[in-house]
């Protein structure tokens, strides 16, 4: 991470905070988006239930920005949800190419 654009409180609380996020909270609801997405059929519920996701967790990182757990200098929000869909979609793509060569059948 760059930390030139991110300043961490140093309070106990913030701190244990922040790494309750990006250890266990974010993680979480990507391998669940992961699980849905395997779930639905349709590109337009797909599509709809990534635009959810990234909703919850840009919502999420703008939450933690305004509530002092982690603070974005000179951070727009549409950063946010173009590093989310980023994150995604890479993710929905490793998964379809793991699963190609785990299904493979050799």
């Amino acid at each position: 991470m760059n930390f030139k654009t991110l300043v961490i409180p140093e309070q106990l609380s913030y701190e244990f905070a922040h790494f309750l996020n990006r250890i266990l909270l974010f993680p979480v609801l990507m391998v669940l988006s992961l699980n849905y997405f395997l779930t639905l059929k349709t590109y337009k519920s797909r599509i709809l239930l990534i635009t959810f996701f990234i909703l919850i967790l840009s919502g999420l990182e703008w939450l933690g920005h305004t509530t002092g757990v982690l603070i974005h200098v000179h951070w727009r929000i549409w950063w946010s949800f173009t590093f989310w869909l980023v994150s995604i979609l890479a993710l929905i793509g490793f998964m379809k190419f793991f699963r190609k060569i785990l299904y493979r059948g050799d």
